[in-house]
């Protein structure tokens, strides 16, 4: 190890500790509370909206609620089957309901005092004893539970981050399960969102993470995420609603929006991730987030999906290296799965066939019902500018008139009293 890179490992000290704790407990508590509220027919946004209104609250209840380097450091984002992560839709773009049976990624991030905490589980919806999770999803639940536990046993002090790679190797060895591409763990320093060490989970020759050897006293958030196939991840066609602030670059704006918006972002301390909402006039705001990503300050977190949409499995779980013992800092709670990996009952295969049935037939109704809307506001529309038509159309009439009336004043009176007699300069009929 060179004295180079000495220099960036972040030991924590006993009032780091106790913030780190702090985050963790915090983490834990929202993830429970917010696993029991995600049900069938239940929207993602009003989930998020829960979350970090939640978040929130407990940082205050802390006692860290006046604190500027407190607060949301990743908006909740909840993303379904095939999707990875940062999946967190505005209201009126939220047409996507939870399902039964629904493999959903719940991530989010506590900030105390400038140390980040990131919280990432896989639910299964409604699971339960008397329905288990079977096939592919239970596979991939099963297989990342296995890699996460093994991977923070074999963390300690003076040992090569190589152990990682090569516990993971082991476990895929021969299956059609893989790390996605590109994962990776990394330390927890103050103020950063992600710290200078990392460990690469999926160490292939375009790698670049180099290898390190761990030390007392640091704390790492470790990433597990499983799919199938080559696990490569593709970028949806979803808006993101998700940015994140790239302090390494410095920023050269172009345009007045960028400029406002950034501004904006500096003035409210989102030193981390941020989402779009929280930004006021969101229309006019979008010209401004795409300059400042355009210009490198902001990088957007647009979800992402596997090979032919398989589903997708995350965990991240936050330890700190003890002389001792390795020591779970979040992610103590864990939501309860039933996982089956036998051969899927043929009632179980007859009973999902049904239900997505169902579930199409639904699908179609609020499709049709929503065409039915858009209908009814067209010809509303249609209604309106018809009125509006007639109105101008009524007034262009009185104004003729007047003018008319105003020009034979002299003789007729004016408009309306043209051959009354009443018409200034005007002649009594006879």
């Amino acid at each position: 190890m060179s004295k180079k890179e000495e220099i960036y490992i972040p030991l924590v000290d006993v009032d780091s500790i106790d913030l780190l704790q702090t985050a963790g407990e915090i983490s834990d508590q929202v993830m429970r509370a917010l696993v029991s509220k995600c049900q069938r027919g239940v929207k993602v946004s009003d989930l998020c909206t829960f979350s970090d209104d939640l978040i929130l609250k407990k940082i205050k209840a802390y006692g860290y609620g006046k604190d500027k380097t407190s607060g949301i450091s990743l908006p909740t984002s909840i993303s379904f089957t095939e999707m990875d992560s940062h999946y967190s839709p505005f209201p009126d773009q939220d047409t996507r309901l939870i399902e039964e049976e629904d493999l959903l990624k719940i991530e989010f991030g506590i900030l105390i005092s400038g140390f980040s905490i990131i919280a990432n589980e896989s639910i299964v919806v409604e699971n339960s004893q008397t329905t288990p999770v079977y096939g592919d999803i239970a596979k991939l639940l099963s297989t990342g539970k296995k890699i996460m536990n093994e991977c923070i046993s074999q963390i300690k002090p003076k040992v090569s981050s190589d152990c990682i790679s090569k516990t993971i190797r082991k476990i895929i060895k021969n299956g059609d399960i893989k790390i996605v591409n590109g994962t990776y763990s990394y330390s927890i320093e103050q103020n950063k969102i992600e710290g200078e060490r990392k460990i690469a989970m999926h160490k292939d020759k375009e790698s670049k993470i180099k290898t390190i050897k761990f030390q007392a006293n640091e704390v790492y958030t470790i990433h597990v995420a499983v799919t199938l196939n080559n696990g490569k991840l593709y970028e949806s066609d979803i808006r993101p609603t998700i940015y994140t602030r790239n302090r390494n670059k410095s920023h050269q704006l172009g345009t007045k929006s960028g400029r406002q918006v950034f501004s904006l972002i500096k003035r409210k301390g989102y030193n981390f991730s941020f989402h779009q909402k929280q930004i006021n006039d969101i229309d006019k705001a979008w010209f401004g987030l795409k300059e400042c990503v355009k210009s490198g300050v902001l990088i957007p977190q647009i979800p992402r999906h596997a090979n032919k949409k398989q589903p997708i499995v995350s965990f991240k779980k936050t330890i700190m290296i003890m002389n001792d013992q390795t020591k779970i800092v979040s992610g103590n709670y864990e939501p309860y799965l039933n996982i089956n990996l036998g051969e899927i009952p043929l009632e179980v295969i007859k009973f999902k066939k049904e239900k997505e049935k169902e579930r199409k037939k639904e699908e179609k109704q609020r499709l049709e019902e929503k065409i039915k809307i858009k209908e009814i506001e067209k010809e509303k529309e249609k209604n309106k500018n018809k009125n509006k038509t007639k109105k101008r159309g009524r007034g262009r009439g009185r104004d003729r008139g007047r003018g008319r009336g105003r020009g034979r004043g002299r003789g007729r009176g004016r408009g309306t009293n043209r051959g009354t007699g009443k018409g200034k300069g005007g002649k009594k009929k006879k």
